[in-house]
Parts: structure tokens; sequence; C-alpha cells
């Protein structure tokens, strides 16, 4: 028997707008720390475990995609957050 059933399907319960809220807060969190990585997810059961994890190349586009979600949930000091990093990078060329 495998570990895992990759036709087994996952049905999560997750409010869109507050994983957005997550994520943006992990990569502005590792940018802060001038990591070259982060953890977006991690979901594990027994011996197996699954790892989301975004690398330095995707920061940029990952806050871009997600900053309209996160003004839905009035989080306007990660939205500021978001906006310096987004500006930061696109001036540092990282986009």
């Amino acid at each position: 028997m495998d570990l895992f059933d990759f036709n087994e399907k996952f049905e999560f319960n997750f409010d869109a707008n507050e994983f957005s809220v997550k994520v943006c807060s992990k990569v502005c969190d590792a940018l802060d720390e001038g990591k070259k990585m982060c953890d977006i997810i991690s979901i594990g059961k027994d011996d197996y475990e699954f790892n989301m994890v975004a690398e330095d190349i995707e920061f940029l586009d990952i806050l871009e995609k997600n900053l309209e979600r996160v003004e839905q949930t009035e989080d306007y000091e990660l939205c500021a957050r978001i906006l310096h990093w987004i500006n930061k990078l696109k001036e540092d060329g990282k986009n």
C-alpha cells in the first residue's frame, strides 16, 4: 500500500482571503529577515509530510497576486508591508 493515494480527494475548509493573509505574512517575514525561502504550508500524517515552499524569485509574484485579497480583509498594516516589499523588490530588479 502506498503512503499517499494521489487519487484521494482532499477537502480544505478555509477562507481564501485569510489564506492570502497568512501567505503574505510569511513572505514579508522572510523578506524582513533576509531569507531566500519560506514555508507556506506543511501537511503531515504519520510518516508522510508535504511542504510547500516559496523561493525568493517567487516572492514578488506572490505578493502582487495576493494583495487584493489582503485588502479585502482590511488588514491595512499588512497591506503597507506588502506594498513596501513590492516596491523594494521592483527597485532591486527582482521582477
